[in-house]
């Protein structure tokens, strides 16, 4: 497991994901349970 830590001026971060959602187009997507739960479970995860 990589426990690199991002350095820049004035902060320290670790990027783990990156979620781009195109809600014009997949607005209909967030309405269905097992894609809401993914996410849930997505985001709860260290």
């Amino acid at each position: 497991m990589e426990s690199e830590l991002c350095r820049a001026s004035h902060k320290v971060f670790k990027i783990k994901y990156h979620f781009v959602f195109c809600i014009k187009y997949r607005k209909d997507l967030f309405l269905e349970e097992k894609y809401t739960e993914t996410i849930k479970k997505t985001c709860e995860e260290q």
